[in-house]
């Protein structure tokens, strides 16, 4: 049987989940939809499934923990406990672009203090 600590999952950096970092995320929203990564189908019955858990529904489709916020705002939604009963798919983020956009913020970070 495994333990607890071997079945959770990795959140990633701390930085993903900083108000800052989300801030500049969302200045660079219109580039992010702009330049999407793929397009991921739902299937009707996990609308059902995860009808209070929009990080859930995510996860199911293997989005990293750390692309959850990112992924919902992208998709022009704002409240991880619901999933629009009408959700036929929704839009990964570009992880280049991601990328792109956290290292810039890092780099930034280092050289303003």
């Amino acid at each position: 049987m495994a333990g607890i600590d071997t079945l959770a999952v990795p959140p990633g950096a701390d930085v993903w989940y900083s108000d800052d970092f989300r801030n500049v995320l969302e200045d660079h929203m219109t580039l992010l939809r702009s330049n999407v990564g793929q397009y991921v189908r739902v299937e009707e019955f996990d609308l059902i499934k995860y009808q209070f858990d929009l990080y859930g529904l995510y996860r199911q489709y293997q989005v990293a923990e750390e692309h959850l916020w990112p992924t919902m705002r992208l998709n022009g939604l704002s409240d991880p406990t619901s999933v629009p009963q009408d959700l036929q798919g929704f839009y990964t983020p570009n992880i280049q672009l991601l990328s792109q956009i956290l290292n810039h913020y890092n780099t930034g970070n280092r050289t303003n203090r």
